[in-house]
């Protein structure tokens, strides 16, 4: 015989019934189903169970709680791999009676009926339903039973092969939370990415099994899927209306589907981006910044240039230009803030005295910039807004349009902030 100290745990779903059943024969053959099992089992408590069968469905749509999933995933997150379950279906004087008793790895029911039965008649049904299920030998299987080690993946490409980590990024990679064997999943669990989920069976970490795949549109797969594709699975639309279906792998209404698409290629995420930006200033004095970019994951290198004009209140004109090299760093997904610096290297600046009508020239130009930059990304476009702050010193200024050179002894600066947009695109 099984010691006290070795008796697995089992849950007891609460007597379901059809027909004519009272709530009291329900209650008092529940109490003789409980007092049965615990010679063999440790009973997990009532509250316990309905405490984590609430989770289940604040977690689950109402379409995707199934009984067999929502007790699977019951199992999963108390640990206990025995769950019993009476159904009762009266009609008139007439009862039948059908003990489920479901493990992780199988399904075992028991019937009887009973013609013409009292209440205590049937409890003597329910102790018969329960010493046909389980005896010694039955129960001492379920002890030995290696549990499945349970826990959290992340999928992702590395070196062109698909691998699983323990650790990874919730918003670019697949995350999954249930059963794994040989550090992948296998069993029963809940696969998440950024457009859509999946709960149900898996295998080597691919869908396998029964399961529904619920995008964030609301569109569903619901079905058998084998190796990661449909099988016999019918897609619905978010108001419940069959979109197409799956009989053996084929597609019997052959549509185009976006979202398939996306899961096929959702590794395949950008690592490029390409992106222009302008800023402008009319006025007294008018400035102008364009620049592009090459965005390499979160670093990028671009090009800006900048181009300055005032004239002063004596008619003095200012034309000044010149070139940076800008470095990057951008951080986020849907969302995205970039923060850079430019360094000038080269440039042009003119100065035209109006009262003496020389052109004063000068290519000796330093200076920096720092801008700010917020995007939304949609389908690979992206649209930008931020800030450039800029400070340059143009120096050595000589005439050149007179016999005599004539040198300004001052140097003239521009410093200043303009607001910027642009455009990116995601290769």
């Amino acid at each position: 015989m099984i010691g006290q100290s070795e008796r697995p745990e089992t849950i007891i779903v609460p007597v379901s019934s059809m027909g004519d059943v009272s709530d009291t024969r329900k209650q008092i053959l529940e109490n003789t189903l409980t007092n049965e099992l615990k010679k063999h089992f440790r009973i997990v408590p009532q509250e316990k169970y309905e405490q984590v069968l609430e989770q289940v469905f604040q977690e689950l749509e109402y379409e995707e709680c199934s009984e067999d999933t929502c007790i699977m995933m019951v199992q999963e997150m108390l640990q206990v791999e025995n769950v019993f379950n009476l159904q009762i279906i009266g009609e008139g004087k007439d009862s039948q009676l059908n003990l489920k008793w479901i493990t992780l790895d199988e399904k075992k029911n028991e019937t009887d009926v009973c013609l013409g039965c009292g209440t205590f008649q049937l409890n003597d049904k329910v102790r018969g339903l329960v010493e046909k299920l389980v005896g010694v030998k039955n129960v001492e299987q379920v002890v030995v039973v290696e549990k499945r080690q349970k826990g959290v993946l992340f999928r992702r490409i590395e070196n062109g092969l698909v691998r699983w980590f323990e650790n990874g990024n919730d918003k670019k990679d697949w995350k999954y939370v249930g059963e794994i064997k040989k550090g992948k999943p296998n069993g029963t669990g809940i696969l998440s990415s950024t457009f859509g989920k999946y709960s149900g069976e898996v295998k080597n970490g691919m869908q396998h099994g029964q399961g529904t795949f619920t995008y964030k549109s609301g569109r569903k797969r619901v079905g058998e899927f084998r190796k990661g594709k449909p099988w016999n699975v019918k897609s619905y639309y978010k108001n419940g209306k069959i979109e197409t279906e799956w009989v053996k792998g084929k597609k019997l209404k052959q549509e185009e589907d976006p979202l398939e698409e996306k899961e096929v290629t959702e590794y395949k995420s950008a690592k490029i981006r390409v992106r222009a930006l302008l800023g402008n200033t009319s006025g007294k004095p008018s400035t102008s910044n364009s620049s592009l970019s090459l965005i390499w994951e979160n670093y990028g290198l671009g090009f800006n240039q900048m181009s300055f004009k005032n004239t002063s209140s004596k008619n003095d004109v200012y034309e000044m230009k010149n070139s940076s090299l800008d470095l990057s760093y951008t951080i986020g997904e849907d969302w995205t803030v970039t923060a850079g610096v430019g360094y000038v290297y080269g440039g042009k600046g003119a100065i035209t005295s109006a009262s003496s009508a020389r052109k004063y020239e000068t290519e000796s130009v330093s200076g920096f910039g720092l801008f700010g930059l917020l995007g939304i990304v949609w389908e690979g476009l992206e649209g930008l807004i931020g800030a450039r702050y800029y400070s340059t010193n143009y120096t050595e200024f000589k005439s050149t349009n007179t016999s005599e050179v004539y040198t300004l002894g001052k140097p003239y600066s521009i410093s200043g902030a303009q607001l910027i947009f642009g455009l990116g695109y995601s290769l």
